[in-house]
């Protein structure tokens, strides 16, 4: 475009934004609007009659709505006007009384109504069940505009019904005889065949006795606004028998144990629950109990088999850990046991502000005062917590739980401590058999694919698929790590990727080995397990081990007939690691390192990894095939490397091939006070399978699978 085209461009631009700015849009209106305006008194949603059981609340929106616009702002004033039930009820025949100023409440009794618009700003209407008498009859609240004002004396035109809203309110109660069916015996069980039988479970408890219920259709509760659990403050004993039936779209919000029962002893059964929905804060939840057990009396145990539970939504609002003890089926329990439980479920950040409690599982969110078993349960979905997070049991706080045949397909999110793909928190004498985790885990220190952490506990026969990602220490493709308390496992692996950001401790299996802690004593074994996984590092870390990360601060360790695949490739500025062990320390350094020199086992053992590589700077300790850095007292025998591992070490370690070696014979060079010598084991050789490696070491048929050219469990 030459320079005069350019001017004609601008100057007929110029002419159409003059014409355009003195065009009059409806908002600039400057010629007074002479006819009357006309608004009406509006609630959103409100259809009939309001009934709800107490001590529910229920709120609605108000606002002003104009058919016909004024010119300037109107501000509009509304108020309850009990005077006018009394004509309501010569004029309709009725009998009401007025709703009590305890049953509801306003936001604000004033709407502001800018001019030439249709509608105002809003108010909110409460409705509090346990504001009215509990006769179930309904009361009437008028609410009317009593007040228009504005800057000039504008004309309005409204009707009666434009005025004034009528709405009918009642408190929900439940029949006086109970049941029709049943005397609430063993024998002869209360029969719920309605919405209104199974509220009415409150009412039919018999009081320092048990209660039978049997289910004998299903139920649809989905057009129930909100749950009060039967028992809020003691625990009645309860016997639920669901008879293959089914509760749909039930909901709870409850401000105390949003459950079914709330806190519970007995037993339930044979039951399926579709879609149903809890909101929780920092009170225990659980669908079916808050708590199940009695706290007073845990030697009579209580009872959950058999129960199916699809598409449950907790939302939780929950504060930066504080509050605890949530779970699919229960948020505590004592005592109990759970048998032939499958739980869909997904537990979200309701504020979307990562507020949320600690202890939440998929089945329950902590095991208490006295142990309690879990036998084929399995969970799936996804769920965030913060501390003692897991796929199915949060918090094995008391001693003895135990799980077999259960799993878990469950993304775990935690914000804080102890995250597993099935456990969090495992305390001393907790047995895991027969068990796996599928779902990734992400998390802080004690990060774990199948426990985050296992203090003294024993796995059997277990593992884990999912990835591992920790913004924490003591992390592991199967467990994060164990603190005190001797620790067993045995015939256990886990496939998935371990990353972990600036931290240390991490395994392909397992993160830590911490047998003796701070006052505990005893040893741990890990025996015929492994790992195929490969080990990341983002930022800076340390202490990466393929199959364990660090063994530590105990006597009598055994790592037997195990092996790792993985790639362990650090970057950043890093320490030491290993094909199968970074280090076995003390925990301590100079003269107190040599004191308490840890006699630690490893034998029979196959590093298979293609490559170990620690960071890109020169490091304090080394890298090793094998273990990074050993301790004088480790007895080493019979362990190999592939022969054509490739190790890289910055600080200039070079494979070579080790002697079998023991307290009485350490490894050359070793130094308890620094760790400085790794150990490679034995190159295999060039053409040997892992396979073959591991049957030339023995191996037994009757634990490993030799078919393929890398062993497998059977």
């Amino acid at each position: 475009m030459n320079t005069y085209s350019k001017i004609l461009f601008c100057a007929g631009l110029a002419a159409l934004l003059s014409v355009s700015c003195n065009k009059e849009y409806p908002y600039q209106k400057v010629t007074p609007i002479d006819t009357p305006a006309s608004v009406s008194l509006v609630i959103q949603d409100l259809e009939g009659e309001v009934a709800l059981m107490a001590p529910k609340k229920k709120t609605f929106t108000l606002q002003i709505q104009a058919r016909a616009v004024a010119d300037e702002l109107l501000t509009i004033v509304i108020k309850a006007d009990p005077s006018l039930v009394e004509p309501y009820n010569e004029a309709n025949g009725t009998s009401y009384e007025a709703v009590p100023a305890e049953a509801y409440e306003l936001t604000t009794d004033r709407f502001y109504l800018p001019r030439y618009n249709t509608v105002s700003s809003t108010s909110e209407l409460t409705l509090k069940s346990s504001g009215l008498k509990e006769d179930g009859n309904a009361y009437l609240l008028p609410l009317t505009i009593s007040e228009i004002k504005s800057d000039s004396e504008h004309e309005f035109e409204m009707t009666e019904e434009d005025r004034t809203v009528y709405v009918l309110f009642r408190r929900k109660v439940l029949p006086e005889t109970g049941f029709e069916f049943g005397t609430g015996t063993a024998d002869d069980p209360y029969l719920i065949y309605t919405q209104t039988d199974f509220l009415c479970m409150s009412k039919g408890q018999k009081a320092g006795q048990p209660t039978y219920f049997r289910l004998e259709e299903d139920i649809d509760m989905s057009d129930y606004e909100d749950w009060v659990p039967v028992n809020s403050v003691t625990s009645t004993e309860i016997h639920f028998d669901g008879n293959g039936k089914t509760i749909k779209g039930f909901n709870c919000s409850a401000d105390t144990y949003p459950s079914v029962f709330g806190m519970f002893t007995g037993s339930v059964r044979n039951v399926t629950f579709e879609n149903p929905v809890l909101t929780t804060g920092t009170t225990s939840a659980g669908l079916l109990a808050a708590v199940i057990g009695d706290a007073e009396n845990t030697d009579k145990a209580s009872e959950i088999s058999d129960v199916k539970v699809t598409g449950l939504k907790v939302n939780s609002t929950g504060s930066n850990g504080k509050g605890n003890m949530l779970g699919g089926i229960a948020g505590t329990a004592y005592n109990s046991t759970f048998k032939n439980i499958d739980v869909e479920i997904v537990v979200s950040d309701a504020d979307n502000n990562n507020s949320v409690v600690s202890q939440v599982a998929g089945i329950v969110g902590t095991a208490s005062l006295a142990p309690s078993t879990f036998t084929n349960c399995h969970t799936s979905g996804s769920i965030i917590g913060h501390h003692s997070t897991a796929g199915l049991l949060g918090y094995a706080q008391v001693e003895g739980c135990s799980l077999t045949n259960c799993s878990a397909d469950v993304t775990i999110t935690a914000l804080g401590t102890n995250s597993g793909g099935l456990l969090g928190y495992a305390t001393p004498s907790t047995v895991i058999t027969d068990c796996h985790a599928t779902g990734n885990v992400k998390g802080g220190n004690f990060c774990g694919g199948l426990v985050g952490q296992a203090s003294g506990a024993t796995i059997v026969h277990s593992y884990a698929t999912g990835n591992v990602t920790s913004t924490g220490n003591y992390d592991g493709g199967l467990l994060g790590g164990s603190e005190t308390g001797k620790l067993t496992i045995q015939k256990c692996y886990a496939t998935g990727d371990v990353t972990s950001i600036d931290k240390n401790h991490v395994g392909g299996l397992i993160g830590n080995v911490n047998t003796k802690g701070a006052s505990g004593i005893g040893y741990s074994l890990v025996e015929d397990c492994y790992a195929t996984g490969n080990l990341k590092s983002q930022g800076s870390a340390r202490m990466y081990g393929g199959l364990v990360g660090v063994v530590e601060k105990s006597t009598g360790d055994v790592i037997r007939r195990c092996y790792a695949s993985g790639d362990v490739i650090l970057t950043g500025t890093q320490v030491t690691c290993g094909g199968l062990l970074a280090m076995a320390k003390t925990g301590s350094s100079g003269n107190d390192a040599i004191t308490q020199s840890i006699d630690f086992t490893m034998e029979y053992c196959i590093a298979w990894n293609k490559t170990v590589q620690n960071g890109n700077n020169p490091t304090s300790w080394s890298s090793g095939a094998i273990i990074g850095a050993c301790c004088a007292l480790n007895t080493l025998r019979s362990n190999y490397r592939r022969a054509d591992m490739e190790l890289v070490d910055y600080g200039g370690v070079t494979l070579v091939d080790h002697p079998d070696v023991s307290p009485g014979t350490p490894l050359e060079g070793t130094n308890p006070a620094t760790y400085k010598v790794a150990y490679h084991g034995k190159a295999a050789d060039k053409d040997a399978t892992l396979t073959s490696v591991a049957k030339m070491l023995d191996w037994p048929e009757s634990v490993w699978d030799f078919s393929g050219d890398m062993p497998l469990l059977k």
